[in-house]
């Protein structure tokens, strides 16, 4: 008994593979992680209390801090029920779920990768308050309309769309559940592999367009007026050597008459 107790002990695992600061959204994982790993075992409450403090951290660990005064039984059960009071409580796992899915601004149009990760933040926020059964806190118009906002405009027509047939059809806009499966679908389309692609663009930052050399007008005018006047000059230039020369020929002329 006593040697399958440390066998026990020495499979336990270790703090960096479980941990938990404290965050609602995390606390069911670490306590379903944590009683398959730790609790399950033929271990002491003084063994499972240690690992319970080894694997918390931040605000978790200031909140069980003082269970390690106790009777490693009772304090095993006190801190893991405090650790639930505080952080595992349904309402605070909504409310720290219900921000996440609603505020922030939308992905862009042609980040698929981004409009997944948003998928799965608003299945996973769903799936965890059915499990609560806690979907009427987040299962209403007002705040589908939120959630809506934070899709790419073409995806909101789409939806407004579907939202208007359905009422055409039953009387009533769709629910949750409805608007889940249409998000995996547009999700599931943008991140096709084969077609998903088509007609967007993927590119982090586009080539910066190499700025057109415009003439000055005014400085073209000044080159021509220059070459104007210099043509000019050279035009009477020659004129007056032309003149010379003709006068010259008359003197000779003149000269040879006489």
């Amino acid at each position: 008994m006593i040697h399958r107790q440390m066998l026990d002990v020495v499979r336990l695992p270790k703090s960096s593979q479980i941990t938990f600061g404290g965050d609602p959204m995390q606390y069911w994982e670490f306590m379903n992680a944590f009683n398959s790993y730790v609790d399950h075992f033929n271990v002491e409450d003084s063994d499972k209390l240690s690992r319970l403090f080894e694997y918390c951290t931040g605000k978790s660990f200031k909140v069980g801090k003082p269970c390690a005064l106790m009777n490693p039984s009772e304090g095993y059960k006190k801190a893991k029920g405090l650790l639930k009071r505080r952080f595992g409580n349904d309402l605070a796992i909504c409310k720290a779920w219900v921000p996440k899915i609603t505020e922030g601004p939308p992905p862009k149009p042609n980040n698929c990768e981004a409009l997944q990760d948003f998928a799965d933040d608003v299945r996973c926020c769903i799936e965890k308050v059915k499990a609560m059964k806690r979907l009427k806190e987040v299962d209403s118009q007002d705040r589908m309309v939120k959630i809506l906002t934070r899709l790419p405009m073409y995806l909101q027509a789409r939806w407004m769309k579907e939202a208007y047939k359905s009422r055409e059809r039953n009387g009533e806009y769709p629910g949750f559940d409805q608007f889940v499966r249409f998000l995996d679908c547009v999700v599931g389309e943008a991140n096709n592999p084969v077609f998903g692609n088509v007609g967007i663009t993927f590119k982090d930052s586009k080539e910066k367009r190499k700025p057109t050399q415009i003439k000055k007008r005014g400085s073209s005018f000044n080159v021509e007026a220059r070459e104007g006047t210099t043509s000019e000059k050279d035009r009477e230039s020659k004129g007056v050597a032309a003149n010379s020369k003709q006068t010259s020929r008359r003197v000779i002329v003149m000269n040879l008459r006489k």
